[in-house]
């Protein structure tokens, strides 16, 4: 092994602990475990009330097929509530950012260094 290979291989390391964190969905708030799925009820009461939050509604499209004369049918527009919860852990430690719909976690996300 080569002194590059040597150097490098904390970075390919650090890099896979990333990808594998990232891809856990979950994150610990006061000793609790809060993970994709949970409902707000449940994160509000492990996590308490997060540092910043925004609400919002999207409109979709869901359904459709495709009619024997090729159009498209069956389509209707729902209405979505978004919310994004922000977690500030403190000085040193990410910030949490948890996206639900329809007051259903799924999304965690991390953000930058918290104050």
């Amino acid at each position: 092994m080569t002194k590059e290979h040597i150097l490098l291989a904390p970075a390919f390391v650090l890099a896979f602990i990333f990808c594998c964190v990232a891809g856990i969905g979950a994150f610990e708030c006061d000793n609790k475990f809060v993970s994709v799925g949970s409902f707000k009820d449940e994160v509000l009461s492990r996590c308490g009330p997060p540092s910043m939050s925004d609400s919002w509604q999207e409109e979709r499209r869901v359904g459709g097929y495709i009619r024997d004369n090729g159009q498209l049918g069956g389509v209707r527009s729902v209405l979505v509530n978004i919310d994004r919860w922000t977690y500030n852990l403190g000085s040193g430690k990410f910030m949490q950012i948890l996206t639900f719909e329809n007051a259903k976690l799924i999304k965690i996300e991390t953000g930058g260094i918290g104050y």
